[in-house]
């Protein structure tokens, strides 16, 4: 109550001094005095809304200085609205500046007594162009709907252009204000919602200021706030669907501070017993045919599981959410029922059932993997029909959800069900979490899996979905590079690389022996080398040079011997590697290649790069070789 008594007095004698001082500028008293109850009301809840929650200097400071910029546009926006009151510029800057100026002064007061620290903003620093362009898009369309509405016609004349001007200056300016183009982890879809319609009432007051303070009153009020209302109704509509669902940052998926995934501490059981395999097998015969109990039972017992009923858990849900109110802590095998390919956030489900198992705790689950999917579609249909339906289908169930835009669509018209999932991805997805596959079987359409928690969730908070991918790879004096190049692989395959290396290990041409994660048309790209073309903007930007070793990821450098490792990050990885001009059938014959190269490049670097290069191009071109 004292602050209130304050804030109105403070508010009134400034509003009178500055009347006082200003009264030869001021046309009509009865302005004046109807004006009161606006300026005062507007000064009332902009001190209520800015008031500091603590008194640190720069905080403090950055609070007045918006209070006064929205008190001052928000003044100007009540003298745009009613042209009967015409207040000079001078007096509303007055009115606005000397009140609030008053209250910086005092709160040095408080300053001096308080020992609070300025609170962190939930902000990330990460701008995202999608938001921008789509914000953008539905203010150039907003514009358009009000100018027809306007003039029963699109014609764009001198006069529309500057009002066009002035609305994406406010636009710009209020959505940077609010942070509103930026990655936020909110607590709820209500903080996605605030920064934009704080954005739209800030665009109404810039919008109304700048008309005011210029003097545009040639311009069409009409064509200003209807534009700001169209644009708000259409960007809450818009973005609601599209952003809130891709921006929940969920508590499961914390990153990580490490390089890379690390090895959790896995601690031996010190239970001596376990539930009877009758026990365990009653618990799964009503949702699990025999061979899937029997697969699971072997697997238990081969690895001498030992657990009892407090630590192993049966669920059936595809929201992550329903973990918190289904499972218990420290579990050390957790059976899920339902299908992958039903799960909305697939991660989020993984990463939430990895955090109620204990360090090497078993998740077994099952999905239909896309071969089989479509081996079920083949079934089902002619094979005309399914030649027909093919090419759409694909696009609406495999690249559809795939793009950041259109996935919210996918989403929205599928609930999430029914994905069509590669082996790779799922598995991907497993070992993305932390997970290894420790064991598979395949009964009737479905592959089901056990996996392990083992390590840490990767912190690559965003991995490649889309037809071109970035990858991490060993550059010039071990510096991390990102590779671009086109997928060939299904989505997070990179992540299975180490699991799938130590089980199949290389073949002649040193590439992995039967690599499941390559897709069909991916081997024809790899065959023409296609998908090194992106690769192109490395060499321009100066991560890669024309001819070198190939870059190598951190895993496949691993394997490298020790001198060979030391050799290579002497030099930059080029685009053509020495091996498409030497041709070795064999790994060693790569390693040997890469090292004469080497050697030869740095005794004499063009000479060599020029002789490799066109030995290159005429085994590709002339000779018509092709990569593995």
């Amino acid at each position: 109550m004292i602050n209130l008594l304050f804030h109105i007095v403070n508010g009134s004698i400034t509003y009178l001094v500055v009347q006082y001082f200003q009264l030869d500028l001021l046309e009509i008293e009865y302005n004046v005095k109807n004006f009161f109850p606006f300026y005062i009301f507007l000064y009332l809840v902009l001190a209520y809304y800015f008031k500091p929650k603590n008194f640190n200097f720069i905080y403090r400071s950055r609070l007045a200085l918006l209070q006064f910029i929205f008190l001052l546009f928000s003044l100007s926006l009540v003298v745009s609205l009613f042209s009967n009151f015409r207040m000079p510029r001078l007096f509303i800057t007055s009115i606005a500046f000397f009140p609030i100026l008053t209250l910086w002064l005092t709160d040095f007061y408080n300053q001096f007594k308080s020992k609070n620290l300025l609170k962190n903003n939930d902000y990330t620093t990460r701008f995202r162009f999608r938001k921008f362009f789509t914000s953008f898009f539905l203010l150039v369309i907003s514009f358009k709907i009000t100018v027809y509405f306007k003039n029963s016609n699109l014609t764009m004349y001198d006069w529309t252009f500057q009002l066009s001007l002035l609305l994406i200056a406010s636009w710009y300016i209020s959505g940077q204000l609010t942070k509103k183009f930026y990655e936020y982890s909110g607590k709820n879809i209500y903080y996605f919602i605030a920064p934009l319609i704080k954005s739209h009432f800030l665009f109404l007051l810039f919008s109304s200021g700048i008309f005011f303070f210029l003097d545009l009153t040639y311009l069409s009020r009409q064509l200003i706030f209807g534009t700001v209302a169209i644009f708000s109704v259409l960007e809450i509509s818009i973005f609601l669907p599209l952003f809130s669902k891709i921006e929940q940052i969920s508590k499961n998926m914390e990153v990580n501070n490490y390089i890379d995934q690390t090895d959790l501490a896995i601690k031996k059981s010190n239970k001596d017993s376990r539930m009877p395999n009758k026990l365990i097998a009653s618990f799964l015969s009503p949702h699990h045919s025999k061979n899937v109990i029997k697969f699971i039972l072997e697997f238990i017992n081969k690895n001498k599981l030992n657990f009892d009923e407090s630590d192993f858990t049966i669920i059936s849900t595809s929201q992550p959410a329903n973990s918190d109110y289904t499972l218990k802590k420290y579990q050390k095998i957790i059976i899920n029922l339902n299908h992958v390919n039903d799960f909305k956030n697939i991660n989020e489900m993984f990463a939430s059932i990895k955090n109620y198992l204990v360090p090497g705790g078993y998740y077994i689950g099952e999905f239909c993997p896309l071969e089989n999917s479509y081996q079920k579609l083949r079934n089902q249909m002619p094979k005309f029909l399914l030649t027909l339906i093919y090419p759409m289908h694909f696009i609406f169930f495999r690249v559809v959800p795939k793009v950041p835009f259109l996935k919210s669509v996918y989403e929205f018209l599928t609930h999430g069900k029914g994905r069509f999932l590669s082996k790779a991805e799922v598995f991907g997805r497993l070992a993305y979490c932390g997970y290894k596959v420790e064991n598979t079987a395949m009964f009737g359409h479905r592959l089901y899996f056990i996996a392990r928690s083992v390590k840490t969730i990767s912190n690559d908070m965003n991995p490649s979905l889309g037809i071109f991918v970035t990858l991490d790879r060993v550059g010039y004096q071990n510096e991390i590079i990102k590779i671009y190049k086109l997928r060939t692989m299904h989505p997070y395959s990179e992540f299975l690389q180490k699991d799938i290396f130590e089980e199949n290990n290389l073949d002649k041409s040193g590439k992995i022996k039967d690599d499941f994660r390559l897709t069909t048309w991916g081997k024809v790209l790899r065959k023409l080398w296609i998908d090194e073309l992106p690769q192109i903007y490395n060499w321009i930007r100066g991560d890669l040079s024309l001819v070198g070793v190939r870059a190598l990821s951190k895993h496949y450098f691993s394997i490298y011997p020790e001198a060979l490792q030391k050799l290579r990050v002497k030099i930059k990885p080029g685009l053509v590697p020495p091996y498409y001009a030497d041709l070795p059938t064999n790994f060693d014959g790569i390693l040997k290649s890469e090292k004469l190269y080497i050697k030869k490049k740095m005794k004499n670097s063009i000479k060599t790069d020029v002789i490799y290069f066109f030995q290159a191009l005429n085994n590709i071109i002339i000779k018509g070789k092709r990569s593995q």
